[in-house]
């Protein structure tokens, strides 16, 4: 019942989620879970963000709507089963 799931082993905590929407988590959860990403962004609590091809399939929020939020997206790294974007504000 959970969205699509990422854990990373770095010196920090786990990453967050990239909001996603379906019948569990409403389109209109996506805003404030967007600004709740930028702000952990901003802090340096998240520094990357990675994607799956398969993520279209579950809804989630794409890079360019990401960017159109004000987060700023660069691609780092593109894989034939996704990619790896290095975010900042």
């Amino acid at each position: 019942m959970n969205g699509p799931l990422v854990y990373m082993a770095t010196r920090r905590r786990p990453i967050t989620l990239i909001p996603w929407t379906n019948r569990f988590s409403k389109p209109e959860t996506v805003a404030p879970k967007i600004q709740t990403l930028k702000a952990r962004v901003e802090s340096g609590y998240v520094r990357y963000l990675v994607y799956f091809t398969s993520d279209s399939q579950n809804h989630v929020v794409t890079a360019k709507q990401l960017k159109a939020s004000g987060l700023r997206l660069r691609r780092i790294a593109k894989y034939p089963d996704g990619s790896i974007w290095e975010a900042s504000t």
